[in-house]
């Protein structure tokens, strides 16, 4: 994938670490969470 798409590779990444997160019931920093919706703005509207 990062071959392929860095910012898909990243959006991956982000998002299996905050599933792993949400599924321990940790808290989440509120920069990873930027972090995700500025990439995922470059993938969607890309």
């Amino acid at each position: 994938m990062v071959w392929k798409d860095l910012n898909r590779a990243v959006l991956m990444v982000l998002d299996k670490g905050l599933i792993y997160l949400i599924s321990k019931g940790s808290l989440i920093h509120p920069i990873s969470i930027e972090a995700r919706n500025n990439i995922l703005s470059k993938v969607v509207f890309a």
